[in-house]
């Protein structure tokens, strides 16, 4: 009875060690691998991330001491962590607040119509069938011309058919795409059977143009190209874009653009190296970008301006220009034909298991 009785103390004696040499290996395991992914204790600190359960060290025990039931719980439960930092942020481009975009503009969008056209014309500018165009604005009846300047319901919002991105950005299709509404900050072709996104991608894209033409008078609006097809799947000549949540966006040049061009190359001579930066911060900060693909010539110079605002570090994370560890995940990539235009690919929505982050080859 009395060697029983020994070794259960033996046993509470080595408890409390046993937790440190636990989280001791833990810690070092994390270490590294945050090492290996690029990542050292500044990065960690700017991200605000901290130790979730830190151990309390053990009790200095005399040689005959007797342990209670509490005493080894106190030595072995963890302390309660602190409240994370927040996430780093980028600095805020104006105070002024711009409005989201809200659930009820995109149940229903319009278009208005540029010119007197056939409504055989506009359904197809936006891939609808006339009898789906008639049933969306009923006051139509039967005419067969509009005139300049009607506005027109292109897309209602069906909860029965909630949009849904689903599969890979290179190999999957989009379930009732939104397609992106006019806007005073942007432009668009006026054929548009191609501007179709799940609504992360649509709802982060009108946030980040408001916020770019936010408080800026003179700021040209941005061109914005393919996204989707209403129901996604293979759009030539792009290997993406099938999701989507794939968007063409301008870079923002300081000169007029050429008419007879959508996209025009960007140089240090063109480009409006402020303001492109100014509408790239912006489509980060939405929290909603995975990815940002752009020729690494134009990295160069949005990169010298980022830096009047971002430390080196932060750099080094953004733009792949900057980054001399191979290890290390940029949001900015380079990808060959992307100098008259960047490629951003949005996130997959929150709670949405058949969609897919990454592409299966190629972009």
């Amino acid at each position: 009875m009395v060697a029983t009785l020994m070794r259960l103390r033996s046993l509470l004696v080595a408890l409390p060690l046993l937790a440190m040499a636990a989280a001791s290996v833990t810690e070092r395991a994390s270490s590294n691998a945050l090492q290996a992914a690029g990542m050292g204790a500044a990065s960690l600190s700017a991200l605000g991330v901290a130790h979730a359960h830190p151990v309390a060290p053990p009790p200095i025990l005399a040689p005959d001491a007797v342990l209670s039931a509490d005493a080894v719980l106190s030595a072995v439960a963890p302390v309660a962590p602190e409240q994370p930092a927040g996430m780093l942020e980028l600095p805020p481009e104006s105070e002024a607040p711009v409005a989201a975009a809200s659930a009820d503009e995109l149940s229903g969008v319009r278009w208005t119509v540029p010119r007197r056209m056939r409504l055989n014309e506009v359904c197809s500018h936006w891939g609808l069938w006339p009898s789906e165009l008639r049933e969306l604005n009923p006051e139509l009846g039967s005419t067969d011309w509009l005139d300049e300047g009607t506005r027109l319901l292109v897309h209602r919002e069906d909860s029965r058919r909630p949009t849904r991105s689903i599969g890979a950005p290179t190999k999957g299709r989009l379930h009732a795409g939104i397609p992106l509404p006019e806007g005073a900050h942007w432009v668009m072709r006026e054929h548009r059977p191609h501007v179709f996104g799940a609504r992360n991608t649509i709802e982060g894209l009108l946030t980040a143009l408001r916020v770019y033409g936010a408080d800026d008078a003179h700021a040209p609006p941005v061109r914005i190209g393919e996204i989707s097809a209403r129901y996604g799947g293979k759009l030539s000549p792009h290997v993406s874009h099938r999701s989507g949540r794939d968007v063409d966006i301008g870079y923002v040049l300081s000169e007029p653009a050429d008419s007879g061009r959508y996209w025009r190359f960007a140089d240090e001579r063109n480009l409006d190296v402020a303001r492109s930066w100014r509408l790239l911060k912006a489509l980060i900060a939405t929290g909603e970008v995975q990815q940002v693909f752009m020729s690494i010539r134009v990295q160069r110079l949005l990169a010298r301006e980022a830096a009047k605002e971002l430390s080196g570090d932060e750099l080094a994370g953004m733009f792949d220009v900057m980054n001399r560890d191979p290890r290390r995940a940029t949001i900015v990539r380079h990808e060959s034909g992307h100098r008259d235009h960047m490629h951003v690919r949005f996130k997959c929505e929150d709670g949405n298991v058949r969609c897919r982050a990454r592409s299966h080859g190629g972009l």
